[in-house]
């Protein structure tokens, strides 16, 4: 998508002692003497040697600058799936494409404070990855980088011999002894901020499942008739298997920065969402209500829950769908550019 460059304000979850969602603050002023309870994860990631990459904070970080510790450590900013996050974020700090990304340690909470007072206070699931790629570390936010055996470094941290952050130092503890070889955690265990997105008082957004595939396939068929635009030389089947099969890669999590969404109303499912995210900015790449669901409101609930976000937001919508387009025109999108088929429409946050 086009439009003009912007350097997006980074959000954290603020929480209240249940893991519930109770607000946001900018990344950038939440840490401090009482810095309040925010969603935020930690990542281990191992090599096929089973050596778990280490890096240094670097040193002008306001929280523990120069320290070493675990692979990656980040905020999911607001509405963002966990999974989505991990990957964005230790892309963003050392250029790794991640495999077999598993939540290991879904409830690790810890409080700690530094010398000067600053105080780090976070509901911070643990995951733990594998990756072959080689490193690129970002300066600004990793000073250096180094690969252990996880055997040594695990019985340097419970002995008290590595200089590390508390926050692994307690993860450590908390960690199966082989964590690159263990089950993945139930996600249902997460904090409830992390297991879906409330738009409104019943409206819920959570991430796509294998079991959702069937309802978002008749979904987007269904849609596609009501509006007139199902190719009336497709055949429904192949149709079918293929949306079928594409949406599996998505739930996978096999197309980066691409996640499927499901939309529940009163505990029914009622629509389907696609979002990709990019460090910049957040594509609205799909929206689908059923009939009976259009025309409440709900579409835009969804498009202002993610301009809360405080991110970017972009978007393609065909010339000919002019009610969508008075939509987004409302919700204040302007259009930035065009394409064979689509108007392109940007968003971007007041205080970007």
């Amino acid at each position: 998508m086009s439009g003009p460059a912007t350097t997006a304000v980074e959000h954290v979850v603020l929480l209240d002692d249940l893991g519930r969602a109770v607000g946001r603050a900018r990344k950038a002023d939440v840490h401090g003497p009482d810095t309040p309870l925010h969603l935020a994860f930690s990542c281990y990631v191992f090599d096929s040697e089973q050596r778990l990459l280490l890096t240094q904070r670097a040193w002008h970080k306001v929280t523990w600058p120069g320290v070493w510790t675990n692979t990656c450590c980040g905020h999911p900013a607001p509405g963002e799936p966990f999974v989505e996050a991990v990957r964005r974020r230790t892309q963003q700090e050392l250029g790794l494409v991640l495999d077999d990304l598993r939540l290991l340690l879904p409830e690790f909470r810890y409080r700690v404070a530094m010398a000067d007072g600053t105080l780090e206070n976070e509901l911070c699931p643990v995951f733990v990855a594998s990756t072959a790629g080689p490193v690129r570390a970002d300066p600004a936010e990793v000073a250096a980088h180094r690969w252990e055996p996880w055997s040594d470094w695990r019985d340097d941290v419970l002995a008290g011999r590595a200089d590390v952050s508390p926050w692994s130092v307690l993860q450590v503890r908390a960690l199966p002894t082989e964590p690159y070889a263990a089950p993945a955690a139930d996600p249902a265990r997460l904090p409830p901020a992390a297991r879906g997105v409330e738009v409104r008082a019943g409206l819920e957004l959570r991430p796509a499942t294998e079991e959702d595939v069937d309802f978002l396939t008749d979904l987007v068929v269904e849609v596609t008739r009501d509006q007139g635009r199902f190719p009336a030389d497709a055949d429904e089947g192949d149709y079918r298997a293929g949306f079928a099969a594409w949406t599996r890669e998505q739930v996978a999590g096999e197309l980066p920065g691409s996640t499927t969404y499901v939309l529940r109303r009163d505990d029914e499912r009622v629509g389907r969402l696609r979002l990709v995210r990019t460090a910049e900015e957040t594509e609205l790449a799909g929206i689908q209500l059923r009939p009976e669901a259009q025309g409440r409101g709900l579409g835009s609930a969804l498009v202002r829950s993610l301009q809360a976000e405080g991110r970017p937001v972009t978007l393609g919508v065909e010339r000919d769908n002019l009610r969508a387009r008075a939509l987004y025109e409302r919700l204040g999108f302007a259009q930035v550019g065009q394409d064979d088929r689509d108007d392109l429409l940007r968003w971007d946050p007041p205080d970007a």
